[in-house]
């Protein structure tokens, strides 16, 4: 299949895979997995909450968290989904380049984990 969006991938792999692990991350000593189907839902619920949140296509929303956790991913996808445009931050930027990015870069949502 030719993808052409990044979030087409999942729902294609939920076809053939629904139950095998997508996306992991590890939590002490054990892993918390996200089947392809958990990390569907996951996606359209971060798309849902950014309707209910009034963005539209072309906003842009920072997300900072760990890059490679499936979180970032859900986020990613899910905003990707509904034409926000997602801003990465990385965790580790300081208080002062973080005002300056959100300034810049004209953003409407700081989004994150713990």
């Amino acid at each position: 299949m030719d993808f052409q969006r990044l979030f087409d991938i999942l729902p294609y792999q939920e076809v053939k895979y629904p139950t095998h692990i997508a996306l992991a991350r590890k939590e002490g000593i054990a892993w918390k997995t996200f089947s392809t189907t958990q990390a569907i839902v996951q996606v359209n619920r971060v798309s849902a909450a950014c309707l209910q949140l009034g963005l539209v296509r072309g906003d842009k929303v920072a997300i900072m968290t760990h890059r490679g956790s499936p979180e970032w991913n859900f986020l990613d996808l899910g905003m990707q989904q509904v034409g926000v445009v997602v801003v990465p931050v990385h965790a580790t930027v300081s208080e002062k380049e973080l005002i300056y990015i959100l300034n810049d870069a004209a953003i409407k949502i700081l989004c994150g984990t713990k």
